[in-house]
C-alpha cells in the first residue's frame, strides 16, 4: 500500500517475519508505519491459533508495502 492510503486505527493484514497478521496502526511518519500485531492470518483469512499472535510486540516499524487492505 502507498503511505497516504494508510488510515491511523483501521486493522489491516501485515506481512511481517514469512507470514501474514492482523494488525492495528498506530501511528505513521516519513520511514514507515508503526502497528500492533494481533492473531496471524490462515489459509481462509480468518484468526488462526491464538498462540502464534504476536500482540506482546508492542509497536513495530513496517514498512507501508507490507500492509494489504482486510
Amino acid at each position: 500500500m502507498e503511505l497516504n492510503d494508510i488510515e491511523i486505527g483501521r486493522k489491516y493484514r501485515c506481512d511481517y517475519k514469512g507470514a501474514q497478521y492482523f494488525a492495528t496502526v498506530v501511528s505513521k511518519d516519513h520511514n514507515g508505519v508503526w502497528v500492533t500485531l494481533g492473531d496471524i492470518v490462515n489459509e481462509d483469512g480468518d484468526p488462526g491459533d491464538p498462540s502464534e499472535a504476536l500482540g506482546t510486540l508492542g509497536k513495530i516499524q513496517v514498512a507501508a508495502a507490507e500492509l494489504h487492505p482486510l
